[in-house]
Parts: C-alpha cells; structure tokens; sequence
C-alpha cells in the first residue's frame, strides 16, 4: 500500500514539475509533505522582478515583501498561475485543496 502511494506521489510531483515547465518556468521546486502533512503538494516558484521595479527592501518573518505596485501584481499573476496549473494537473479542487504555491520575485 505504501508503494501505491509513493508511487502516485512521484507522478503527481512529475506531472506538475512537467506542466509548470511547460508554463515557461525554469526555477522551481515542487515536493510533497512528510509526517502528517504527508498529502499536501509544495510548489515554489521562482521569478525575475518586473522592470521598472521600485521595490525597497523590506524583510518579515515570512520573507521579502514586494513593495511596489508592479512586483505586487507580477506576484498575483504568478500565485493565481501557479494554483491554476496545479488544480488542471491533479484536480484537486474544493475547499481544502491539500496545496500550496510560494512565489519568490527575485
């Protein structure tokens, strides 16, 4: 049963690896979670700042914030890309969609 599910794990991980590269990404991480976050899937892109980026440098405890109105819509545009691809490469959908995409404009 363990096999099984290793198994579907790693073509779902493929699947949306594949897709996202298809989507024009190049810089990308996807995985799932251990433990008892064993099903939920990670995406994490990774994108260039917009030109004629105003951006100061702000950090949080969650990372760099975008500043300026532009990387704020490139990080929307990204984030909603992101999720949309995952939701059409697995179907997950629904209230708890067990996923989670994290842009990091750089």
């Amino acid at each position: 049963m363990t096999t099984i599910i290793r198994t579907m794990r790693t073509h779902e991980t493929a699947n949306v690896k594949a897709a996202l590269v298809t989507a024009g990404y190049t810089d990308i991480k996807v995985g799932h979670g251990t433990g008892t976050a064993w099903s939920w899937l990670h995406v994490k892109i990774v994108a260039t700042k917009p030109q004629g980026c105003t951006c100061t440098s702000t950090m949080n405890d969650y990372g760099q914030r975008e500043t300026c109105q532009l990387c704020r819509a490139a990080w929307r545009e990204h984030y909603s890309k992101g999720g949309d691809i995952v939701r059409a490469t697995t179907g997950r959908h629904g209230e708890r969609e067990n996923f989670n995409v994290q842009v990091e404009l750089i």
